[in-house]
């Protein structure tokens, strides 16, 4: 362990690990009527800021444009809870990697998440009204993916820009006093000096 901030951060980002783990758990150990009445709440607000004039539809029109819309939906939250389990594992992976050097976190983070995946439609089996579904895990282990490449990203992009910033004032400084040592050097070898 290199300081005591190192430290904080690779605790802090294993809490954040947990509370999406939990999260996702919680979620997940809902029962189908409650599961299905969150979703037909987000379609019913999706629906009507998509199509203002769905109220207008006839019972049929609007009963095939909501289950395509909820099922949209749903599977767009199960991307974004493993998205956000993806980066929060590679964050702390990060942190953790600081401290000591971990090969390959892109792929330890990888396999954590998918396992979770993978364990998160077993639990499913267990909670009534609910089933495992192979390709939830195929989503949601696509949101892993995606959020572990969003963090090396910005990790990425974070360091471009802090190093470029670090380097800069002290590139332009050294550069206008080289230039101008060169100037005055020419213009002592005009006069003769």
């Amino acid at each position: 362990m290199k300081n005591k901030k190192d430290l904080f951060w690779i605790i802090v980002s294993l809490l954040a690990v947990m509370a999406v783990m939990v999260m996702i758990f919680i979620f997940s150990s809902f029962e189908k009527e409650k599961s299905a009445s969150q979703s037909d709440l987000v379609t019913e607000v999706v629906v009507k800021l998509i199509y203002p004039g769905s109220v207008k539809w006839d019972a049929e029109k609007r009963e095939t444009v909501y289950v395509s819309t909820g099922s949209a939906i749903r599977k767009l939250a199960h991307f974004g809870e493993f998205m956000l389990l993806g980066a929060t594992l590679m964050l702390h992976l990060y942190a953790v990697n600081k401290a000591r050097r971990i090969k390959n976190a892109p792929v330890v983070a990888f396999t954590v998440g998918t396992v979770y995946a993978v364990s998160d439609e077993v639990h499913q089996l267990f909670v009534e009204g609910r089933s495992g579904n192979s390709k939830d895990v195929i989503i949601d282990t696509a949101g892993v993916a995606a959020g572990i490449c969003l963090t090396l990203f910005i990790i990425w992009l974070a360091g471009r820009v802090s190093g470029r910033a670090s380097r800069d004032p002290k590139g332009k400084a050294q550069g206008a006093a080289q230039r101008e040592e060169r100037t005055e050097s020419t213009e002592r070898s005009d006069r003769g000096e």
